[in-house]
């Protein structure tokens, strides 16, 4: 089958081009970038933007606006560094790889929108973008102490992999607080439709705890709520100080303390004032005294001398009664009804019978609200900015855009730059170039871009575009590609005001490519795939097929037997569908409709598995078996033509002698 002459076409008739007509609805497919080198998808990594071309072109025949931009992904990534490795220069290799692979496969991209992490005007807009969220105070630069991948030279949080590549060090990185937008962001996480492994890997970037609050009854008959993070520690609390500045201390005092009180408010000589007020200890019962002081500042403290070191000398040294809670055989004593048990044991057991009490609810805290938004890779999308040792000053590069590199990968600056200051070491990560991209594919295209993320123009685009019908990530790539975009759009509803309240209607998540030997495919594994000899020896259509014929979840097993079988397959309902006897037999239409109706139905359910093996079923049975009319035809043709396009367009010009593109047929 003909794939240039097809994709030619169908890029000719500015088939995946953005149409300007406001009475169509708007559909908006987004898919990351693919990961592809010099060799091109050696780890069969093109399923996510296979998914996004399947609906592409079909909401495209359902007369739909549709926009779905794609691009390729080299700065940052191994395969940028391969290229420099391997070339010494920066060429255009592994692009001019990932064009030929995707249009060979048949993925229609449009160009204007097409995302190309080594493109001057794209870099441009990323790095603006990095600046307007600077000076808005998202982005802060700031000393931190950070592990790096010595080989990757990314920088992450903690090594929650007990990774021993991870080097320790303190430096300048560019942070991206959330403080602002957590709340949203929190309620936007737990509402994700996703496996809770996901929600969990989110949640840990900001190091959630639990925490509890506690009611303890005062001996004044009032009540005071407390947060305890180690509850387990309950039954040590030696005392408790309340602090005048968060909390209205007279209603916890008793009428013959108000004098001491009122002095230690006035003159301060003592550490702290008692109460003349008891908290009871809702495990032992035992009364734990009540004090004032601003010794802290926060608006209640326990002191837990057992937890802490520091409590533990204070109360030595001021005379508040310390309580031994294990033994020597790390078992709970002085407890109530945890006496006898381990902590750990302990914990559980005081959580699940205080819960039932109501005397106990948990809440989770978190302690980072930030991202850390650089790497140490000096191959990335450089820093827009220039750093003065002299004024200890960072200077915007906004108006000298992009920031980029030359052939020798050496930074470049334009000669007409006249502010102070060095380029910074290291580049922006992949977080925020992978997080960006589905609003700046809103804002970009390669004939103009819109400076500002935040300007009425990019409202309108969001307002237009936003929700994404469908957004396809990548497992592996999770926290890039669908943590990161949330986070941008909270903080761009935030501050443009979106309609929206949701970023996505729907959400696919592609699974690792294995081979048959259940290995994921890997140069680390040796069992990489040569896409070019397949797509040398194999019909385009029959791998779209095949890749697609698994269900979109699960992880997808290599096999080439099977992909054998299936061209052969594709092939065989070539060659019936050229060579048929056409005849005007109404008699299948029924079967026909049906199949259609079918196929509509489980590809809008999201079920192109079962859609494939509907198709299957059906030509086997009508049109590899049966006579169909040359209406019945064109019923199979458009119904296949979103797995299949090349295969269709055969049809559709051999059989139907049709000018146009099969895409210009309504579903």
């Amino acid at each position: 089958m003909g794939r240039k002459t097809w994709y030619k076409k169908w890029q000719d008739n500015r088939s995946f081009i953005v149409e300007n007509d406001c009475l169509k609805t708007k559909s908006y497919i987004f898919s990351p970038y693919p990961r592809c080198n010099q060799l091109g998808f050696i780890d069969l990594s093109f399923k996510g933007q296979l998914i996004a071309d399947v609906y592409s072109r079909y909401y495209r025949m359902n007369d739909k606006n549709v926009l779905f931009p794609t691009g390729f992904h080299t700065l940052g990534a191994s395969s940028f560094n391969e290229c420099m490795k391997l070339n010494k220069t920066l060429d255009t290799k592994i692009q001019d790889t990932f064009l030929e692979e995707i249009k060979a496969l048949g993925i229609g991209i449009n160009q204007s929108k097409l995302i190309d992490a080594r493109s001057d005007s794209y870099v441009s807009i990323l790095q603006a973008s990095f600046i307007e969220l600077y000076e808005k105070g998202y982005i802060k630069y700031k000393e931190k102490e950070v592990l790096e991948n010595k080989d990757s030279k990314k920088i992450i949080y903690k090594d929650k992999d007990k990774n021993n590549n991870l080097i320790k060090k303190k430096e300048y990185v560019f942070s991206l607080e959330i403080d602002t937008i957590f709340d949203n962001l929190l309620n936007d996480i737990n509402n994700l439709d996703i496996d809770i492994k996901y929600k969990e890997k989110f949640l840990s970037y900001f190091e959630p705890k639990e925490s509890y609050i506690i009611n303890f009854k005062l001996t004044n008959d009032l009540e005071l709520n407390v947060k305890l993070n180690e509850i387990e520690y309950l039954s040590n609390i030696s005392y408790i100080f309340l602090n005048p500045e968060y909390i209205d201390v007279i209603n916890y005092s008793a009428e013959d303390e108000i004098d001491a009180i009122n002095d230690y408010l006035e003159n301060g000589l003592e550490p702290y004032a008692y109460t003349g007020i008891n908290a009871i200890n809702p495990l032992t019962g035992y009364e734990i005294p009540v004090f004032i002081s601003t010794i802290y500042n926060e608006g209640i403290y326990l002191g837990i001398p057992e937890l802490k070191e520091e409590d533990y000398s204070f109360a030595l040294k001021n005379g508040f009664e310390i309580i031994d809670i294990l033994d020597s055989d790390l078992r709970m004593i002085n407890s109530g009804i945890l006496n006898g048990l381990s902590m750990e044991i302990a914990k559980l057991k005081l959580v699940d019978e205080f819960s039932k009490l109501d005397i106990i609810k948990k809440i989770i805290t978190y302690n980072k609200k930030e991202i850390i938004l650089s790497s140490n890779d000096a191959f990335g999308c450089l820093y827009p900015f220039l750093y003065d040792s002299n004024t200890n000053k960072l200077n915007s590069l906004k108006d000298f855009l992009p920031f980029n590199f030359t052939n020798q990968f050496r930074p470049l600056l334009s000669p007409l730059v006249n502010i102070f200051g060095d380029p910074l070491n290291g580049s922006i990560n992949n977080l925020f170039t992978e997080g960006m991209a589905p609003f700046l594919a809103l804002l970009y295209d390669e004939f103009s871009n819109f400076e500002s993320l935040f300007s009425k123009i990019a409202k309108e685009e969001y307002n237009n575009w936003i929700p994404i019908d469908t957004l396809i990530v990548n497992e592996d790539y999770i926290e890039d590609e669908l943590l990161m975009p949330i986070i941008f759009f909270n903080i761009i509803k935030k501050e443009v005001g979106i309609t929206s309240s949701k970023l996505f209607n729907n959400l696919i998540i592609v699974k690792n490519n294995y081979d048959s030997l259940k290995q994921p495919i890997k140069r680390e594994n040796n069992n990489t795939i040569n896409i070019k000899a397949l797509l040398d020896d194999y019909y385009s259509d029959s791998l779209r097929y095949y890749m697609l014929s698994k269900k979109i979840n699960d992880i997808f097993v290599f096999d080439i037997l099977e992909l054998n079988e299936i061209d052969s397959f594709i092939k065989e309902i070539e060659n019936r569908l050229i060579n048929i006897e056409i005849t005007n037999d109404d008699k299948l239409d029924y079967y026909f409709y049906n199949f259609k109706a079918k196929a509509k139905k489980l590809i809008d359910e999201y079920k192109i598995d079962e859609y494939i093996s509907l198709i299957s079923d059906f030509a086997k049975e009508f049109i590899l078996k049966a006579n169909p009319s040359k209406d019945n035809i064109l019923t199979f043709i458009k119904v296949i033509f979103p797995i299949t396009p090349y295969l269709s367009e055969e049809i559709y010009e051999i059989v139907f002698k049709a000018k146009y593109s099969i895409i210009n047929e309504d579903f």
